[in-house]
């Protein structure tokens, strides 16, 4: 299987998995029950969310306001709870406006039908995350049943927590020193642990080769825009 690049392609996937008929887009029940008729094919698994990622969301950034706050029904600003949330986000084009939250809660549901065993939510803390307020980047590690390492990113997966934020906030995959990252078995605890690592940075700015200057307050992840 490939990545599909259209929803007619898509749609006719589900259809033929499923043997039943499939509006476009298709409900959440037939998502799911086609990513679990895939569970032994990683490969085809992973294509099909790229696809279903790709043609029925878009990220924020590439919306007609890209410089909007994402929130989602029902939760507090930070967090997304379910993809029931996402799926209640407004709609551009036909495509559901989200960002990386909304991307990592989708994958880490559709990917589990297909049989991928969730590792941990990991939040990429930027190596200008020096102020109060700060953004991060949301993604997700997940194992096959074959045993590979795969991280959720936005439309798109990766095959290391380096490759997750290449080209964002002009990160550098190889910087292994200015980028920290904050993980945890719920979002929430991967925001946690990333937060202490601002706090510490705060604290004790010389510990951090890439602060140039002392600074003051408590740190406090807000939702990102990438």
């Amino acid at each position: 299987m490939s990545v599909a690049s259209t929803r007619q392609e898509f749609v006719e996937r589900v259809r033929t998995a499923l043997r039943e008929e499939v509006s476009d887009p298709p409900s959440s029940d037939q998502i799911r029950q086609y990513f679990r008729s895939l569970s032994n094919n990683s490969q085809d698994a992973i294509d099909a969310y790229k696809g279903y990622a790709s043609l029925y969301y878009i990220h924020v950034s590439r919306s007609r306001h890209p410089g909007a706050t994402v929130t989602y029904p029902g939760g507090t600003g930070r967090d997304c709870d379910s993809w029931a949330e996402v799926l209640a986000r407004p709609m551009e084009n036909g495509r559901h406006v989200i960002d990386c939250r909304g991307f990592v809660v989708m994958g880490v549901t559709l990917l589990r039908e297909a049989g991928f065993q969730f590792s941990r939510y990991m939040v990429a803390v930027p190596p200008n995350a020096l102020q109060e307020e700060w953004q991060g980047h949301v993604f997700a590690e997940m194992t096959s049943s074959s045993g590979q390492t795969i991280y959720v990113g936005n439309d798109d997966i990766h095959y290391s927590a380096a490759e997750a934020v290449e080209g964002l906030a002009g990160w550098s995959p190889n910087d292994e020193v200015n980028v920290r990252y904050g993980s945890g078995d719920t979002f929430q605890e991967a925001v946690e642990e990333a937060d202490q690592i601002v706090r510490g940075r705060i604290a004790h700015p010389r510990s951090d080769v890439n602060v140039v200057a002392p600074f003051s307050g408590r740190s406090r992840f807000s939702p990102p825009t990438f």
